[in-house]
Parts: structure tokens; sequence; C-alpha cells
């Protein structure tokens, strides 16, 4: 089944349907930019688990789509790195949010324990450059879902459950799930 999407005018009718991607594509996320712009994250389940985000034009038109967030690690061909949060900022810039089972090249932070889920946020430019890369924990089994970013100062949010104390905070692990939130710089 491919993702699809679609616009509404102001009065609330359809005005805009967009099939996503090929065979197998879920999407999982969708946000505007402040010119309007339709911005689709998800996945499409194949081999590699290929994370996407397409952007259209208010009309539909494909702007650009951009396969991004491959696992690099040879030892695991089967992980996974699924976005499940998108959102914009006042420059029109996008952030993603969400799971992986392995190193996302470009993230500083070490390794986590191979195919354990740790959640993952990137921040890309409005032509889909990707800016930077954080994967934060170390699994087993951490999920970050939910992503906003602060109109006023341009941090970034991130939402999710974890299963571990996670780097930098204050409070140990209360058993089993545990929420948490977790704040970027704009700069990451």
């Amino acid at each position: 089944i491919d993702a699809v999407t679609e616009g509404q005018d102001a009065l609330g009718e359809v005005s805009v349907v967009v099939r996503v991607g090929e065979e197998s594509a879920s999407g999982q996320g969708v946000a505007t930019d402040p010119s309007g712009n339709i911005l689709v994250t998800g996945y499409w389940a194949t081999d590699t688990w290929e994370t996407f985000i397409i952007k259209y034009a208010p009309d539909g038109t494909e702007l650009w789509e951009e396969q991004t967030l491959r696992v690099a690690n040879s030892a695991c061909s089967a992980c996974k790195t699924l976005p499940y949060g998108i959102a914009t900022d006042t420059s029109g810039n996008i952030v993603i949010t969400g799971t992986t089972q392995g190193t996302i090249p470009g993230s500083p932070e070490p390794d986590p324990v191979l195919g354990a889920q740790v959640p993952f946020v990137a921040k890309y430019a409005s032509d889909g450059t990707r800016l930077w890369v954080h994967q934060l924990g170390s699994g087993p089994q951490d999920y970050a879902s939910g992503v906003a970013t602060d109109p006023t100062s341009g941090n970034i949010l991130i939402a999710g459950y974890t299963r571990e104390t996670l780097p930098g905070s204050p409070d140990t692990n209360a058993g089993d799930y545990d929420a948490f939130v977790a704040k970027y710089s704009s700069t990451g």
C-alpha cells in the first residue's frame, strides 16, 4: 500500500490528494511550512527500510524527495530507521524524529547496542539538505514520536518513551516505560 496525503481548502473541501512513493510506502507524519508547502515523512518497507521526506507545493506538485537516514551498519542488514514525527520552523527548515536500530551516519553519539531501538532527531534545510542528526540513548526499546519547534527560539522538542535513564536526564528510569521530552537547540 502506498502512502497518501491530501490537502483541504479554506472551506474544508479536499483540494489535493497525492500518492506518496512506491510499493510498500508508509506515511508517518505530515506538516506544512510557512509558505504552505506540504511535507511528508515515512518509510519504504524494503530490504533497506529507507526513510523519506517529500516536499510538495500547496497544489500537490512534488518539489523534491529525499531518501535519508539509512542505518550504516552492515552487521545489521535488517535494522530499521523509522520516522514518526515531522515539524517545520519559521524559516522553513524541517525536523523529523523517530526510532533507529543502528548507527545513523553523521550522528556524534556512540553506537547503540546492535539492534536496540533508540530515538533520533534530524534537521534539514528547506531544500532537503541534512544539517544535523542526533541519536538519544542506547536502547533497548526507546522511541520518539512527537516533534515540535519553538517559534521564538528555534529550539526543537521531541517526545517519546524510554526503558532506560537517558543521557543528560536528572531522573532515573522509574521502571518499564517512562515518557520523556528532550530539547535541542536549533543548531543541534
